[in-house]
């Protein structure tokens, strides 16, 4: 997919994979909010996002002094590290990509269009997550200590209904992700 997606070109190859990406991500999204608990997906969305604005000071600066859980290690800081590694790609894809667009419009085009998308993969696919193991659907917690998230993963999109269609879209919407992903690299 990416060797053809780069030989076809910037506008032919690389756009079209992007745009089928894009499209393939809402779609399989939106049959997650419509088939899941919807009612309990929106409602967990909003609160979890009343909950940041509260809290994002003493959120980004909390390191669990105390407990010392292993959650920061985990997750948190690995976030961080992996964004700022990848924070320099990005910019330079997004700069050549951008020509002719003024750089206030590349900025607030970044920060909200990409913190938009990411928070509704977020607040769809993690309180469905959320919702299979309150409801003791899925002990999603206990596969990813047992087995890893690769399982946890599989388990929550299998709980679907069509459940073999819904992994199948999952895991070509992963792979066309990293397509495009080697596509910005190779560009």
């Amino acid at each position: 997919i990416f060797a053809t997606s780069v030989w076809l070109g910037l506008k032919r190859g690389m756009k079209n994979l992007s745009d089928l990406t894009l499209l393939l991500s809402f779609v399989f999204l939106a049959y997650v909010l419509i088939t899941g608990p919807t009612n309990f997906l929106v409602r967990a969305s909003v609160n979890s996002v009343g909950v940041m604005l509260q809290n994002y000071i003493r959120m980004n600066f909390w390191t669990d002094p105390y407990l010392r859980s292993g959650f920061l290690e985990n997750w948190t800081i690995f976030y961080w590290a992996w964004w700022i590694a990848y924070g320099p790609f990005v910019g330079l894809f997004v700069t050549r990509i951008s020509r002719g667009r003024r750089l206030r419009d590349i900025i607030l085009g970044m920060l909200s269009f990409g913190t938009l998308g990411a928070g509704i993969f977020f607040m769809v696919l993690g309180n469905y997550a959320l919702h299979l193991d309150l409801a003791g659907i899925v002990d999603v917690t206990g596969l990813m200590a047992k087995a890893g998230e690769a399982e946890a993963i599989a388990a929550v999109i299998g709980s679907l209904p069509l459940a073999k269609f819904a992994l199948a879209v999952f895991t070509l919407v992963a792979v066309v992700l990293l397509a495009t992903t080697y596509d910005s690299a190779s560009y």
